[in-house]
């Protein structure tokens, strides 16, 4: 090799460009040039030119550092790093404030139009040093690249090899990868094909462990509390937070008393299997997925029609919002009568309680004389004022 390609391949060595990083600009007045702007792993400037209609393998390629930059010309002095250099650059490319000079010796001139410091911008004509690559050297870079993509055949089939157990479908793909290696054909689609099964595998993995999370927290979960409706521990946690404000006990248990889909859909069903017992908090689902409900401290009854207003431990709460309502001195907080399920002042649940006519959902200026924290109108149920329920459960709380 002689003293002029070794010189070029040491500088090329000290400036390893980052190709994958080089922002491109095609220039508009002749589509055979492009631009790239980007920096070397020195943290230089890198500028380059291709000529996309010659068939000659050469480009024009610059590279700076800050110093040199600044000496090039004095509009460049402004610029405090390689960064800001960079970044003016692609600014002036970005509005089209450039040209390209081409000689008919073959030198091509970058002019770019500088802004001043004070207003105005200035021309600077940078020339460009054109880059030549022996057959020799290109030769070496393809055989490298080649190695290169047997080196990472070599580690996906590692890997392969330590996943076979868990895909039967690895098998087929290691019999084939066989053959087109001897071929010596097609290595990019391989190893594309191959990482594909990777990201697949991996893919599966997190999923099964993340049904298996699930279903880990849903037997926990079933454990504490026998419900359709409460499915995530977070749901869980907010009830029973909210309960130990009420009951200075840490161990609280929920006792399944009613279940509309199982016991009956009509207000006498909820008062002949709840009627008499306390400390009881009722959830609805509708059949949007809307889950609400409220706890009350007294038991309840069908005797009689009025409201208690003297219950200052009741709450209602929302599980899609993960949100609780506080009771507000002396308001209405929940209604008895034999004609109603567990109604409280924010929802009201009628005879038939799973039928949309007479269930709705309180406005927010209501709501709020009884229980405080609305933000929006019928904020229970997403915003509408009636919905049709799908499923009630009513909870006895256990101190254990």
């Amino acid at each position: 090799m002689d003293e002029n390609n070794q010189t070029h391949n040491k500088n090329n060595n000290s400036n390893i460009i980052v190709y994958s990083s080089l922002k491109e600009f095609k220039y508009p007045k002749n589509n055979n040039y492009s631009i790239l702007i980007g920096k070397s792993s020195e943290n230089k400037l890198v500028v380059k030119i291709k000529n996309q209609s010659e068939l000659k393998i050469n480009f024009f390629q610059n590279i700076y550092n800050l110093e040199e930059l600044k000496n090039l010309d004095k509009s460049f002095r402004s610029f405090d790093t390689i960064d800001e250099a960079l970044s003016g650059f692609i600014s002036i490319l970005e509005s089209n404030k450039y040209d390209l000079n081409l000689k008919e010796n073959g030198k091509i001139f970058l002019i770019l139009e500088i802004p001043k410091l004070g207003k105005g911008e200035e021309k600077v004509n940078i020339e460009m040093k054109k880059n030549l690559f022996s057959f020799q050297s290109i030769c070496k870079n393809l055989i490298k690249k080649i190695n290169n993509l047997d080196k990472q055949m070599s580690d996906l089939m590692k890997e392969i090899n330590i996943l076979k157990e868990e895909n039967k479908k690895k098998d087929l793909i290691i019999n084939e990868l066989k053959e087109w290696k001897e071929e010596n054909k097609r290595k990019y689609l391989i190893i594309d094909e191959l990482k594909e099964w990777k990201d697949k595998i991996e893919k599966e993995g997190k999923e099964k462990e993340k049904e298996e999370k699930e279903k880990e927290e849903k037997e926990r979960i079933k454990a504490i509390v026998d419900s359709k409706i409460i499915e995530k521990k977070e749901e869980l946690d907010l009830l029973i937070n909210r309960l130990r404000k009420n009951i200075n006990f840490n161990n609280i248990s929920f006792k399944l008393i009613f279940r509309g889909t199982e016991d009956g859909k009509y207000s006498k069903d909820f008062h002949r299997k709840c009627d008499r017992i306390g400390k009881t908090i009722s959830i609805i689902k509708t059949i949007k997925g809307y889950k609400f409900g409220g706890y009350a401290e007294k038991p309840w009854s069908s005797d009689g029609y009025h409201w208690i207003t003297d219950d200052e431990k009741a709450f209602v709460f929302s599980l899609n919002h993960m949100k609780v309502y506080n009771p507000v001195y002396g308001k209405y907080k929940y209604y008895w009568g034999k004609n109603s399920g567990p109604m409280f002042s924010s929802y009201f649940l009628h005879e038939n309680m799973f039928l949309e006519s007479g269930n709705y959902i309180d406005s927010k200026n209501t709501a709020n004389k009884f229980f405080s924290g609305f933000s929006s109108d019928y904020e229970l149920n997403g915003g509408e004022r009636n919905f049709i329920t799908q499923e009630l459960e009513v909870f006895q709380i256990v101190l254990n």
